[in-house]
């Protein structure tokens, strides 16, 4: 596999900022958003007033701070010159993920070994728009660089989603809170939170009617929910199966078995953990079993995936149970830029399902699945995308999985799989390429051949892994450690007489010494590459036709 400057997709402007950020675009809402107009018009006003730069919507999972932080984007989409763009954290785990998380998602791409931050600044600078970061809590140590980042860019204004305050300067904490409840003095008054059950209701019960009992009945079921969406979410949902007096009946007698739990956590946090825990308890064994395996996914998955960790070779039979939790609102069926279905799990339930793993001592398994079967995935794409034979269909499946994939390698690491995070790291060394993640490639790489873990990597994995860790080094102009690193990988292809790898070594050093101003040198590797040209596979015509380039 050669590369060129000229190779990689995705050409932009001079400040790095594309035409169109796809995977920053807003997510496209299934449901109306409901009992938020106060809210909504507040924070409007908050986001398009320039003294306020920074408004962090806080408040525990299940309260519906995504939601509204979609439906402000959505809006607030005209109101600022370039825009709104839209990037989940919640799958970063690393603070120093944060800044390289908002680059990739707003296809800014890496170029002369600038650093990501400053390649963000130069993008964003003269932009108006508004940055919407969803679930920041995990990522509070990183806060000071996003204000670095605001102060440098006097027309961006970031909207921020998270469990807690961020402690930084210029921060507007936005409390949001439950939906309104009926009181007592009420009357026949909707409440926010009736309506939303109403609403959701009448999605999975055609036909359904409000009359005295019933209101009664929603009105007590929210009031027990504390109004919380996600958890009257999960009720209306059971009303496919369930009359309102069960589900009533079922509720209160969850939340009271469950009143004893841990008290350190605040009531609202009980609420949402016992309202997930009683949807849970109503699945099936077989059904829960699914759940819990599918929240090892941190970027959405898709029906194959699903297949693999939940080891079901019948497709219809895991549709009809992905239909079920996907009607008792467990999982949600998300749009795919491919058209191919892809669904998700709400951060708040994969925590719960998380923690299920671990008490059916399940965790560990799952998450060695999850991890061979993204050894899988870049491996069937490699010959793909290295050939750039077919690579399209690839490299943009490789950029729906990349959050599993960054989970994946951090189990690794965390567990000394070396054999596993060498390959998992190397192989995709096109995409960190092509998609210019060349810090973020380069320290996945760095990192899987320094750990000593129990089994050895393979010398062809090591080899692969060495090449692409130079092509990436030498990227960011650093050509010396370049040269090193890619001079050692020709030693290990040479050991076990690859020539495909030894030809890639070849032509980069080419282009090492090229880019650093020796030119004779470089046409010396270009020479040794078209020696070598009988040795080749058919499908390296294109790199010889690379290298007659340079050599020209």
């Amino acid at each position: 596999m050669t590369v060129n400057h000229s190779d990689r997709t995705g050409g932009q402007p001079e400040d790095g900022f594309p035409e169109q950020a796809p995977f920053g675009s807003i997510p496209e809402p299934l449901t109306p958003i409901i009992g938020r107009a106060r809210e909504i018009e507040e924070v409007t006003d908050l986001v398009t007033d320039p003294s306020t730069r920074l408004v962090v919507l806080t408040g525990p999972g299940g309260t519906g701070k995504t939601r509204l932080a979609v439906e402000l984007a959505r809006r607030c989409d005209q109101r600022f010159d370039d825009g709104s763009a839209f990037v989940s954290l919640a799958p970063v785990r690393d603070p120093a993920g944060m800044l390289p998380s908002i680059a990739y998602a707003l296809k800014i791409q890496e170029a002369g070994g600038r650093p990501v931050a400053e390649l963000l600044l130069a993008a964003l600078k003269t932009r108006n728009m508004l940055l919407v970061l969803d679930n920041f809590e995990q990522l509070l140590p990183s806060a000071p660089e996003l204000v670095t980042l605001l102060s440098n860019c006097p027309g961006l204004t970031t909207l921020v989603t998270s469990r807690t305050v961020l402690r930084v300067s210029g921060e507007f904490d936005y409390p949001v809170n439950p939906l309104a409840i009926s009181g007592e003095t009420d009357g026949c008054r909707t409440s926010a939170a009736e309506e939303l059950f109403e609403d959701r209701a009448s999605a999975v019960v055609p036909g359904f009617r409000r009359d005295v009992e019933t209101v009664r009945l929603i009105r007590d079921i929210c009031r027990r929910l504390d109004g919380l969406p996600l958890a009257i979410e999960l009720a209306a949902a059971r009303l496919r199966h369930f009359p309102l007096t069960t589900i009533r009946d079922r509720i209160e007698h969850r939340l009271e078995l469950l009143r004893g739990g841990p008290r350190d956590l605040p009531d609202r946090l009980q609420t949402i953990h016992n309202a997930i825990a009683w949807s849970y308890d109503l699945l099936e064994p077989a059904d829960q079993k699914l759940f819990r395996e599918l929240c090892v996914f941190t970027g959405g998955f898709r029906l194959d995936a699903a297949a693999w960790i939940h080891q079901e070779n019948n497709e219809i039979a895991l549709l009809d149970q992905l239909t079920t939790l996907i009607d008792g609102s467990m999982v949600r069926q998300a749009s795919d830029p491919d058209d191919e279905p892809r669904y998700q799990i709400l951060e708040v339930l994969r925590e719960f399902g998380l923690h299920q793993l671990e008490l059916h001592e399940e965790l560990e398994t799952v998450q060695q699945r999850m991890a061979d079967w993204c050894l899988d995935l870049v491996n069937r794409g490699r010959t793909y995308i290295e050939s750039r034979v077919g690579d399209v269909p690839w490299l943009k499946r490789y950029d729906r999985e990349i959050d599993n994939f960054r989970s994946a390698l951090t189990w690794m690491e965390a567990n000394g799989r070396t054999d596993q995070m060498v390959r998992m790291a190397g192989a995709p060394g096109w995409f960190w390429y092509s998609r210019a993640i060349f810090s973020e490639g380069r320290s996945w790489i760095n990192r899987s051949l320094e750990l000593e873990g129990d089994a050895p990597a393979e010398k062809l994995d090591v080899a692969r892994a060495r090449f692409w860790l130079g092509v990436l080094t030498q990227y960011q102009a650093d050509y010396e450690l370049a040269r090193t690193t890619v001079e050692q990988g020709l030693r290990e292809f040479a050991e076990i007489g690859d020539d495909l790898g030894i030809a890639n070594c070849t032509f980069i050093l080419g282009v090492i010494h090229e880019d650093s101003g020796d030119y004779a040198a470089g046409l010396a590797y270009f020479d040794r590459v078209l020696e070598m040209k009988d040795q080749l596979p058919r499908d390296s015509q294109a790199n010889l036709a690379l290298t007659l380039f340079h050599k020209g």
